[in-house]
C-alpha cells in the first residue's frame, strides 16, 4: 500500500453500527482525514460482527489488517511506514476551521481528535467562538452558529 502516480492510499473500514467503541472510533478518522485529505480514499463497510474467522478464501493480498480501535498514533505509525510518501497537513489553528471543515456537526471529542488538544480546552474555545452547540447525552455536538 503506497501513493504511486497520484493514486491514495484505500482504506475499507469495517464497522458495526451498533456497537458503542465503533462510535468511538470515529474520532481517529476524523483526524486521518484532516491530516492526509484526499491522499486517502476512505470506504466504510458497515457489518454485524461475529465470532468466526473470515472463510479461508478471503482476499488478502495487497492488504495490511490494522486491529480497530487503537490510538491515533497506531494508525499514523502505520500509514508513515507503509506510504511515508504522503504528506501530513499541520493541526488546524482553530475550532472554526475544524467545524467548516467537517459540513457537520461534530462531538466536542471529534473536534479536540481532530485539533489534537484536550476536550475542556477545544470545548471552552468552542463555546468562546459561539458554535451552535446542540445537547445530546453527557456532551453534544457542534455546528458554526
Amino acid at each position: 500500500m503506497s501513493v504511486q502516480n497520484g493514486t491514495p492510499v484505500s482504506i475499507r473500514h469495517f464497522t458495526d453500527p451498533g456497537c458503542p467503541f465503533a462510535f468511538s472510533a470515529e474520532r481517529q478518522r476524523l483526524r486521518l482525514a484532516w491530516l492526509y485529505g484526499d491522499q486517502i480514499d476512505w470506504t466504510t463497510h458497515l457489518v454485524v460482527l461475529r465470532e468466526e474467522s473470515p472463510p479461508e478464501d478471503w482476499p488478502t493480498a495487497g492488504r495490511v489488517d490494522l486491529p480497530g480501535f487503537r490510538p491515533i498514533e497506531a494508525y499514523e505509525a502505520a500509514l508513515a511506514n507503509l506510504a511515508p510518501e504522503l504528506t501530513r497537513r499541520p493541526d488546524p489553528e482553530d475550532v472554526e476551521t475544524v467545524l467548516e471543515w467537517a459540513g457537520m456537526p461534530l462531538a466536542t471529542a471529534e473536534v479536540a481528535a481532530v485539533c489534537d488538544r484536550d476536550v475542556p480546552d477545544v470545548r471552552a474555545e468552542l463555546a468562546r467562538a459561539a458554535a451552535r452547540f446542540e445537547p445530546v447525552g453527557g456532551d453534544g455536538y457542534w455546528s458554526l452558529a
